[in-house]
């Protein structure tokens, strides 16, 4: 194609002058030649200019009868408009809503539709033309000027279904579609000779490539005559009589093709006249390509990949495929892209990713679209400043899918980011998931699914069996072990007919679900009445009716929350059992064999009288009041993130109410602490003890809360006695997007319990129907339970008995918190994958690993063999009712030793401090205070806080950003490390006294715990070496 700025409508009169009676479109037995269709759009051009239709106006153009849409189109964009596709297939409120959105100053429709558009109750100044009269329009008609089209004005706006919820119209101009096929020409050789078939909705942007790879070229579109294509059979005829030399396929659709030439290979010759397939708008399977070329072999037609996504015009990259070997590639090779566009893959930091890691495609270059119709937010949010421009003002888009630099410096596409999931904590592929159960006795193919129950992740697989044969689940689970991890696998399996496809060929969720039909494990062995009982609750918390009486826990997606949760359940159901059980005996059959079950419940009551504050509680507020004058924020929590909304402004007094309304749910904010008789009690209050405010921006915030909340920079006043111990700001930043920032005394609160009140807060908003109801308050209990195990006789034996070495205690009054100083660093996602894997393959909690790395990084430092540390214990046991629903501060800080042995190797390490917690558990409510007082009071030097809880889940409508955060103990060394296996972001700080322990050192301490965590990454890649497994980069 000669000239890239010419628009699409120059380079269609340019054919008409020179080939003005060739055949432009066929449909059955009518065609119609490039001379007519250039008259019948600029009859129907006119006819919309007279409507009112102007340069860049949006016109809809209903798609039903696909020969008119393409004059449509053509008429749309010579008015000067930009066509937007209808599909009024769709429900009447999405089309409704799409309308409204556009803005559409007319729409394009046969007459057949007017009842339906009826329907849509249209804004009357919206005109409607009637194409069916518009082609019989008299000649004498008078003529109208048509307009001169500039390269840069919109050529169609497309809408699409986005994450936020609702569609987008992406907005896409006449010079991004000629430079397209201007890029592409000399890599296809496209002429007036080919004939391409019209297979896509015009809804659907491969319907763009398809009408311009004919009409702008001067050759044919054959258009469907009203039978279903979808239908190989039909396809296969419709190829044939239309002679298709160009045939655009999505891969879902093409499989099936591929099916049924197997099944009827006589119709393979019906293809003879294609010379050219071209695959997109989904991951194409090399492996079931090979079907094709042992059907079609080397003399077949050239096929080629193309990546591409509607805001970067229809294609970014494409790759002939080599049919000699590509076919038994593991890799979705989308090649290289095309000439004028640039293609970055990288991580969550937007830092280039090395070969071979997944990371996330970003595209730069003049094939972006302009953005999206109306929303200049989302626009912002999805193309971006490039920060690798090359000229001033250059924007990427990030498209939302993965992919990795292959070794020959092509790119492998692995899925779209809902397609390469965090389940179980583990980032996987569900292409590499499919792929593995294709190769299963029986499994002729395979799609995978995932979905979340009440917070839970689940596969779900759906097989397509063949020809006479027998699935089972369980037969399915122990093939599927031995070529991927256990946590790739899913938890149900359903066996299906055919995997059915929508009308653009993807694939056709809601239709799969509605016809599948489970499969059964077939267990040799009825479980026992307990095992039954068990079995139950098993499957109830972990989400699954595929987990039996021999399901490992960690195999089932098990970690230290799930634990805790099943714990609970099976406490519940009067089973004597703690989440140590749980990790030690790991199945439904160990642990009804050792653990026993009384007709009593064995949950301690949530309210008990007790008023005692806690122990941690106690510590807690000492700590604050001795480092008042320091004014260090020790025990003074500080949260600030930027809460936007997608689909409206914020409504500051809607926010307002829903926190009071959720924080006033939990009778821990009308708590009030009193020293009497040497003692710290609780009491309740009268009114809930919780300030709301609102800063405008730019104005000065109230003195407690300036409206730029710096971490380690900020001064706080105390809270005191008769003050609120939780405060939150609302500062507006714009119409759309508030920081809030709250401020909390820890002695009332911990950081699950934030991640939850956070999350009914935001599940509120907008919902003043909902009641507000009193959350579960079984912080008595706690407090009881802690005091019966201060008064138990082994739990002092061990804790007396617990051995912590000297260098690691600091004297009664050696340190005063003066100084305090923070530095933060970040642990790359694929090294928490790789521990996070190898921990399940060896069943150690996870937990163990992060500790190890800590205690050999201080050894290290220290110059030290045997660490002590102060660890933040999980104090909600299954003892305590609804203890994971409640707030309130639900932790303990404990002892815990390690000898460091360079001679031990990394498996027996973990598994040793896997015991040695697991051990320790059982004591985990033990007052910290009794322990240092058996020790002199002497504390500890170092404190670790290991957290492992996704972060606040919010409404698709919401996207948090900017989370900054000040958590300040009173040890002069703390150390937390947060892994968040929600989005990948793992973290640690070290908050430290800067007397005692200085920026270097912090920097250093950082950087020695990530080198031994990488010690563990390298042992998980040793001990899987060889082993298929899934990718796991960040």
């Amino acid at each position: 194609m000669e000239d890239e700025a010419l628009t699409i409508v120059d380079r269609f009169r340019a054919i008409v002058t020179t080939s003005p009676n060739r055949t432009a479109i066929v449909c059955g037995t009518e065609s119609i030649d490039y001379r007519r269709l250039d008259a019948a759009s600029s009859a129907l051009a006119m006819r919309l200019i007279r409507r009112g239709v102007r340069l860049e106006s949006l016109v809809g153009v209903v798609i039903d009868d696909r020969a008119k849409a393409v004059v449509a189109i053509l008429g749309a964009m010579k008015s000067g408009a930009a066509y937007v596709p209808l599909d009024l297939t769709y429900p009447p409120e999405r089309l409704s809503h799409l309308v409204r959105e556009a803005g559409l100053a007319a729409i394009v429709a046969p007459r057949m539709a007017s009842e339906r558009l009826r329907q849509l109750k249209l804004d009357p100044s919206i005109g409607i033309v009637y194409i069916d009269d518009a082609l019989q329009a008299p000649e004498g008609d008078d003529v109208v000027q048509l307009p001169a089209i500039n390269p840069d004005n919109l050529a169609y706006v497309i809408y699409t279904s986005g994450s936020t919820g609702g569609p987008k119209g992406v907005m896409v101009s006449h010079r991004s579609v000629m430079r397209l096929f201007h890029e592409t020409a000399d890599s296809f050789e496209f002429s007036p000779d080919d004939t391409w078939p019209l297979l896509h909705s015009i809804a659907f942007d491969f319907s763009v490539w398809e009408i311009g790879g004919a009409l702008l070229y001067g050759g044919c579109l054959a258009i469907p005559d009203g039978r279903d294509v979808r239908d190989p059979a039909v396809l296969c005829e419709f190829i044939a009589r239309a002679g298709v030399t160009v045939l655009n396929q999505t891969p879902s659709f093409f499989y099936r093709l591929c099916t049924y030439l197997e099944q009827h290979p006589d119709d393979l010759r019906k293809l003879s006249t294609v010379k050219l397939i071209i695959f997109g708008g989904e991951r194409l399977d090399y492996a079931k390509l090979a079907r094709w070329y042992a059907l079609a072999g080397q003399a077949g037609p050239v096929v080629v990949n193309m990546y591409g996504i509607t805001e970067t015009t229809v294609h970014v990259t494409l790759h002939p495929v080599d049919w000699a070997t590509e076919p038994a590639a593991s890799e979705s090779v989308i090649g290289d892209p095309i000439a004028d566009l640039r293609l970055f893959i990288l991580d969550e930091h937007l830092e280039p990713v090395p070969q071979g890691v997944v990371g996330e495609i970003f595209v730069s270059g003049p094939g972006l679209a302009r953005g999206y119709q109306g929303r200049p937010d989302l626009t912002a949010d999805a193309f971006m400043p490039c920060p690798y421009a090359e000229r001033a003002g250059e924007r990427m888009y990030r498209t939302g899918d993965l992919a990795k630099w292959m070794p020959d410096g092509t790119i492998g596409y692995v899925s779209r980011k809902s397609g390469y999931l965090k389940v179980r904590g583990f980032r996987v592929s569900l292409g590499e998931i499919e792929a593995a159960l294709r190769t299963c006795d029986g499994v002729q193919d395979a799609y995978v699914s995932m979905r979340s129950t009440d917070g839970v992740d689940i596969l779900d697989a759906y097989l397509k069996p063949e020809a006479g044969a027998h699935l089972s689940s369980g037969e399915l689970r122990e093939q599927f072990g031995r070529k991927l991890p256990s946590f790739c696998a899913p938890q149900n399996f359903y066996s299906i007919e055919t995997i059915p496809l929508t009308r653009n060929g993807k694939i056709d969720l809601a239709t799969m679900k509605a016809h599948a039909v489970e499969l059964s494990a077939h267990s040799a062995a009825m479980p026992s009445e307990a095992e039954s009982a068990l079995l139950s609750i098993w499957r109830s918390v972990l989400g699954s009716d595929a987990v039996s009486v021999d399901t490992d826990f960690f195999e089932a997606g098990g970690d230290s929350i799930r634990a805790v949760d099943l714990a609970l359940a099976m406490t519940r159901a009067g089973w004597r059992v703690g989440v140590q059980d749980i990790f030690m005996r790991g199945s439904v059959r160990n642990i009804a064999a050792a653990c026993n079950r009384s007709t009593e419940r064995h949950v301690v009551p949530a309210r008990c009288g007790s008023t005692l504050a806690s122990d941690m509680q106690t510590i807690m507020l000492n700590a604050y009041e001795a480092n008042l004058a320091q004014r260090n924020g020790v025990y003074h929590v500080v949260q600030s993130f930027d809460l936007c909304d997608l689909h409206a402004d914020v409504d500051l007094d809607e926010l307002t109410r829903s926190f009071i309304e959720t924080f006033s749910a939990h009778p821990v904010f009308s708590t009030v602490f009193v020293r009497l008789h040497g003692d710290i009690v609780r009491r309740r209050a009268d009114k809930l003890r919780l300030a709301v405010s609102v800063t405008p921006n730019g104005q000065s915030a109230p003195p407690r809360m300036p409206a730029t909340a710096g971490r380690a920079s900020r001064v706080i006043d105390p809270f005191d006695a008769d003050s609120p111990l939780i405060y939150v700001e609302l500062t507006p930043l714009s119409a759309r997007c508030t920081r809030v920032t709250l401020e909390t005394h820890h002695a009332i609160d911990d950081g699950w319990g934030q991640q939850q009140l956070l999350t009914a807060t935001l599940d509120r908003y907008g919902r003043p129907e909902q009641p507000v109801e009193p959350a579960p308050d079984p912080f008595d209990a706690y407090v009881r339970l802690q005091h019966e195990q201060s008064e138990s006789a082994r739990a002092r034996r061990f804790w007396d008995g617990y051995e912590m070495h000297d260098h690691f205690l600091c004297a009664p009054g050696d340190h005063k918190a003066a100084r305090i100083g923070e530095t933060d660093g970040s642990i790359r996602a694929h090294t928490v994958d790789a521990i996070y894997r190898y921990c399940q393959a060896i069943r150690v909690q996870s937990k163990a690993a992060f500790f190890c790395a800590v205690c050999r990084a201080i050894a290290l430092i220290e110059g030290e063999i045997d660490v002590t540390l102060g660890a933040v214990t999980n104090g909600r046991t299954a003892q305590i009712d609804r203890a994971l629903e409640s707030v309130g501060l639900y932790w303990n800080i404990l002892p815990f030793s390690m000898h460091v042995d360079a001679a031990v190797d990394v498996e027996s390490e973990l598994t040793g401090v896997h015991r040695a917690l697991n051990e320790a558990a059982d004591f985990s409510l033990y007052p910290l205070s009794r322990i240092l007082r058996a020790r002199g009071n002497r504390d500890f030097r170092y404190s670790l806080n290991f957290t492992n809880f996704d972060a606040v889940r919010r409404p698709a409508r919401f996207v948090i950003s900017n989370w900054a955060g000040q958590d300040r103990f009173h040890y002069p060394i703390n150390v937390a490390i947060n892994v968040d296996r929600s989005d990948g972001v793992n973290e640690i700080r070290i908050v430290a006294d800067d007397d005692v322990f200085p920026n270097a050192m912090r920097v250093r301490l950082i950087e020695q715990v990530c080198s031994e965590l990488d010690r563990i990454a390298a042992a998980a890649s040793r001990k899987t070496r060889g082993a298929q497994s899934v990718s796991c980069g960040d």
